[in-house]
């Protein structure tokens, strides 16, 4: 095939623009686990990015460096960045919401 090259789009789309559509057709496949995963492992890459955990850390690194910044116990950490896939949309929300607030009260350390 050969090297992959840039064109030109004739449209130029937000980046919220593709998230609704993105959410909206996990919500209609029903794939509230895959939201879930997408959710958190963004969330937990960022966390590393910002305590400065490299990329190659496991989970373990990511949850403890996390927990020392935040005040909150590894369990949580655990339970908010690896627990099980919400049941229903509320709950996915609610996961939404957990990670969200987890971001905000992680400073570098």
């Amino acid at each position: 095939m050969g090297r992959l090259v840039s064109e030109p789009l004739p449209v130029v789309v937000r980046s919220s623009e593709t998230t609704r559509g993105r959410a909206r057709l996990y919500r209609a496949g029903g794939a509230r686990g895959h939201a879930a995963a997408g959710l958190r492992a963004l969330t937990a890459q960022r966390l590393a990015r910002r305590l400065g955990v490299p990329a190659s850390a496991g989970r373990d690194v990511v949850v403890e460096a996390t927990a020392r910044a935040c005040g909150r116990t590894p369990d949580e950490i655990q339970h908010i960045l690896y627990g099980p896939p919400p049941t229903d949309d509320a709950a996915l929300l609610e996961l939404a919401t957990r990670l969200d607030t987890l971001e905000s009260e992680v400073h570098p350390l």
